[in-house]
């Protein structure tokens, strides 16, 4: 499957659109630095917000399955 931008990964991935492989976990992981969305999963000591990287992985997991 081919996207024309990062911001179409994202919403493929997170809509649950077809099938994702490893290639698309992949994918959706470049999409997320690129577009800078990553940082919705890091913490920020600043603001006290924890990690939730934990989650990622398993929407990840969970995709794949």
């Amino acid at each position: 499957m081919f996207f024309t931008s990062p911001e179409s990964v994202i919403k493929h991935f997170e809509g649950r659109e077809g099938a994702v492989d490893s290639r698309g976990v992949v994918e959706y992981l470049r999409a997320l630095v690129a577009t800078n969305a990553i940082a919705e999963y890091l913490p920020n000591e600043e603001y006290g917000k924890p990690s939730r990287l934990p989650t990622l992985v398993f929407l990840m997991l969970f995709r794949l399955c």
